[in-house]
């Protein structure tokens, strides 16, 4: 994962960005390839410095190929930052 900081008189800022074309479902185990869309997910995170931090993820959803698996899409999780 690679990050992007910024900081402002009032706050910083962190935009993890997912690296790889690839993810793996998490009810099956199974490699997934194909993106079904994007979005924006904020976490907050402590104070530094008297100064809120705000942590901006573009996550992804991918596409479960796995024939038998019931999760059609699944949402990414970038490791040491979400899980479900």
């Amino acid at each position: 994962m690679l990050s992007v900081f910024g900081e402002s008189d009032r706050r910083s800022e962190s935009r993890p960005v997912p690296r790889g074309d690839r993810a793996w479902c998490p009810r099956c185990g199974g490699e997934a390839a194909r993106v079904h869309s994007r979005y924006r997910r904020q976490l907050a995170d402590t104070p530094i410095g008297g100064h809120p931090v705000l942590i901006d993820v573009r996550a992804r959803r991918f596409f479960c190929d796995t024939t038998d698996c019931g999760a059609r899409t699944f949402a990414e999780q970038i490791a040491g930052l979400t899980q479900r």
